[in-house]
């Protein structure tokens, strides 16, 4: 680092959204006030997903509760279990 920055400045990298587990993330957006990601699973094997919210629904794109993802949320983490090759809307709050 050049002398004239602080030990005190920013990181050098830094994340504003977490997903922990191996799936592809490929939207992120807000809508009606909740968090809206949506990601697949290219893997041959079922994935478990961790995201901050404080609470989590799965949607299908005709804003139905996807019943077909197991979700669950508790201290400030959503956490998905992800079939094989499937693609998942989470909203988060």
């Amino acid at each position: 680092l050049p002398p004239t920055l602080a030990k005190e400045s920013l990181p050098r990298t830094h994340s504003f959204f977490n997903v922990e587990g191996d799936v592809v993330v490929t939207a992120l957006q807000q809508a009606e006030g909740m968090t809206e990601v949506r990601f697949f699973n290219p893997l041959a094997t079922a994935q478990k997903v961790t995201l901050p919210a404080k609470e989590a629904r799965a949607v299908m794109l005709d804003d139905q509760t996807d019943k077909s993802i197991e979700l669950k949320a508790a201290n400030n983490s959503a956490v998905a279990h992800v079939p094989s090759k499937k693609i998942v809307t989470l909203r988060l709050k």
